[in-house]
């Protein structure tokens, strides 16, 4: 674990890539509880294992045991069933949470590779930064509509 962790060939991308993640993460969860009960968001973040099982193989190749696989299955099925009953059932919100999830277990399967390359205080940090440089686009152009509509509403008019 070294200190010069920002000279590893995949530092830029890899940060980037976490980066992005967590802001999406944040904007994806408040879509999700814009549209359905928070029970419902966070009975489908209960899928977690399930999918970090899916891209833990699919990004580091890590190998799980048959007998984990299986105890995924009523996890998943549980899922459906409540789906299949939850009375404020919305396609946004549903769909909100899931690319949600998947999205917190793409950043924890990430962030596990490159904690190979540095220490946790050096990820947390690098991470955070990637995401206020690539959400920085959407809060200046909010701050400038804000900022609009505090000039319109506070000038030039009657009195």
């Amino acid at each position: 674990q070294s200190p010069a962790s920002h000279n590893h060939p995949t530092f830029a991308r890899d940060m980037s890539i976490v980066g992005l993640l967590r802001g999406l993460t944040v904007v994806l969860g408040l879509i999700a509880l814009e549209h359905v009960p928070v029970s419902f968001v966070e009975t489908i973040k209960a899928t977690a294992p399930a999918f970090t099982v899916l891209f833990a193989r699919l990004i580091l190749k890590e190998h799980t045991p048959s007998p984990v696989m299986l105890t995924l299955i009523p996890v998943v099925a549980g899922l459906i069933l409540c789906s299949k009953s939850e009375l404020r059932f919305d396609t946004i919100g549903f769909l909100a949470a899931v690319t949600n999830n998947c999205a917190d277990c793409v950043q924890n399967v990430m962030s596990k590779r490159m904690l190979a390359h540095m220490r946790p205080t050096q990820l947390q940090f690098y991470t955070s930064v990637a995401a206020l440089v690539l959400q920085c686009p959407w809060v200046l152009k909010d701050v400038g509509i804000w900022m609009r509509s505090i000039g319109s509403s506070s000038g030039g008019g009657d009195i």
